[in-house]
């Protein structure tokens, strides 16, 4: 009986081991990083205090981040002031993410239990924190990479030629994202009809130049680490970049992000009120030019008829004019009144048809 006692003690006690292993590490756990050679802070000191209080809020669950899979936060004053940042990958749900940044905080100050700053990769968040501000500023060390043991079956110039092509797109979408995700997937396909399946990712608290700086560097790495291989990954505390021949991510799951709002800068108020001025201003010139055209028309018409018209005296400087004929026609009583009877003492001289 007490053999039997024993095993099944036994048996309990490695089932417990095994339960609570289980616990402790996180889903597709990849490496950590322990900065031995910064600072160190001691057992029960306030700067340990301050680390578990922070990585405790930010994995708790009326934390959302920014809503995205991103946190960042800070707790303490200098100089045990501590500073993290916790990123999931794109398509990891709110819930998702902060069970992972949970068992994150656990196996990250389990394995680094005096380091002030350490750095964790998992397969679908990265966590760090730090005795200084990370917030905003670009980190490539350390440069972890893992590959696919795996090679390329045929082709292997014309899979890493689409290959680069994925990823370089990729590398311009994530970048240019915005500040609430900086995140692309996207497919591309080989020589011999296989799919390519490439990520590329930045914390968002990056701008758009910096973490396509940080891509780019990863991407030149890939020839140094991976060439030849069917998958590779990798990961700095600032970017990720990852390709497979296997879809490893969901496209259903990634949150679509929010429209821009409307332009309010002062450059694009002027260019506004520029096409408002635009718009009234040029009727009105071609309307001006039309009248004027017409007005000149209408004169020159004009002026054509009044010469054709228009009678000079013979012999006479051509300044002068007379008026048009009908008003010379007069009666004959008048005319008489007008020459004396026609008397020679008012002859002006003498014509074709007479004397005048």
């Amino acid at each position: 009986m007490a053999p039997l006692m024993f095993s099944l003690r036994f048996l309990f006690f490695l089932l417990f081991l095994i339960s609570t292993q289980s616990l402790a590490q996180p889903p597709d756990f990849r490496g950590i990083w322990c900065f031995n050679d910064k600072d160190n802070y001691t057992t029960n000191s306030t700067y340990q205090t301050n680390l578990n209080t922070l990585l405790s809020s930010l994995s708790s669950p009326s934390n959302n981040g920014n809503g995205y899979g991103f946190y960042n936060s800070s707790y303490g004053e200098n100089p045990d002031q501590v500073y993290a940042i916790g990123l999931c990958r794109g398509d990891v749900t709110v819930d998702i993410c902060r069970g992972y940044l949970s068992n994150a905080t656990q196996l990250l100050t389990q394995s680094c239990p005096n380091q002030k700053e350490a750095f964790s990769i998992f397969d679908k968040c990265t966590l760090r924190y730090a005795n200084r501000s990370i917030y905003g500023a670009m980190e490539t060390v350390p440069n972890l990479m893992w590959y696919n043991v795996q090679n390329v079956s045929s082709d292997v110039d014309g899979f890493f030629q689409e290959l680069r092509t994925l990823l370089e797109d990729l590398r311009g979408q994530a970048a240019g994202n915005g500040s609430l995700r900086k995140f692309a997937i996207g497919t591309a396909t080989a020589p011999n009809f296989q799919t390519i399946y490439g990520l590329a990712q930045c914390t968002p608290d990056l701008t758009e130049q910096v973490c396509s700086d940080c891509l780019g560097s990863s991407l030149a790495d890939i020839p140094e680490c991976c060439q030849g291989k069917e998958g590779a990954r990798i990961s700095k505390p600032s970017c990720d970049v990852r390709y497979e021949i296997y879809r490893y991510f969901d496209p259903t799951t990634v949150r679509p992000l929010p429209s821009p709002p409307p332009s309010t800068s002062t450059g694009g108020s002027k260019s506004n009120r520029s096409r408002t001025v635009i718009i009234i201003v040029v009727p009105i010139v071609v309307s001006v030019v039309l009248i004027v055209i017409f007005f000149f028309i209408c004169l020159r018409v004009r002026t054509k008829k009044k010469l054709e018209t228009r009678k000079l005296i013979p012999g006479g400087d051509d300044t002068y004019e007379i008026g048009f004929a009908e008003s010379l026609q007069f009666d004959l009583a008048t005319i008489r009144v007008s020459t004396d009877d026609f008397s020679k003492a008012n002859k002006l001289g003498k014509g074709g048809f007479g004397s005048v």
